[in-house]
């Protein structure tokens, strides 16, 4: 009885543990198709590409309404330190991030790390010029873009003002029933 007790729990910890991975899997492979399937996303990135970006550094944040993908050109070498996807979109090195997870995968393209693109150890970089997307998930037409200057204005606005920003004051509400 005890013997059929410890299997079922292992069972059920192993099943939690699996869950869980395909949860953060699911966050970088959500990243990775809206990159690949918003044309103004598409279209930053070329930009950044046309500015000599060797790197554009893509994470994916929720809000109890909306969705949010960030862009950021970080200086390179870029110290990874979170779980990551690799992609390479129009010619530009996109590194997919969840900054929720730990690093577990060191599998990159060595040419990245060759040409000092891409580091597992050495310095943090400071803070880079990133671009923030913001829309409905049930509406991408709804997409409205946000730089961090233009961000940081906001803040500092609703700062003086001594109300607390957030992202979702920036767009329309989303409609639940639109798909």
């Amino acid at each position: 009885m005890a013997k059929k007790i410890i299997c079922t729990l292992f069972a059920f910890i192993i099943s939690i543990a699996f869950a869980s991975c395909e949860t953060k899997k699911s966050n970088l492979e959500e990243s990775v198709y809206y990159v690949e399937n918003i044309k103004p996303i598409q279209d930053s990135i070329y930009k950044l590409k046309t500015y000599g970006s060797k790197l554009v550094v893509c994470s994916l944040k929720k809000t109890s309404t909306h969705t949010i993908i960030n862009l950021s050109s970080p200086s390179t070498p870029y110290k990874i330190h979170t779980n990551y996807k690799y992609k390479k979109i129009q010619g530009v090195n996109i590194l997919f991030v969840n900054y929720d997870e730990k690093l577990i995968n060191q599998k990159i393209p060595k040419q990245l790390i060759k040409d000092k693109i891409l580091v597992f150890n050495g310095p943090e970089n400071n803070e880079p010029p990133y671009l923030e997307f913001i829309f409905c998930p049930n509406d991408i037409n709804s997409i409205k873009c946000f730089n961090n200057i233009q961000l940081d204005d906001f803040d500092q606005e609703y700062r003086k003002n001594k109300k607390i920003f957030n992202e979702d004051m920036l767009v329309t509400k989303c409609d639940d029933n639109k798909t």
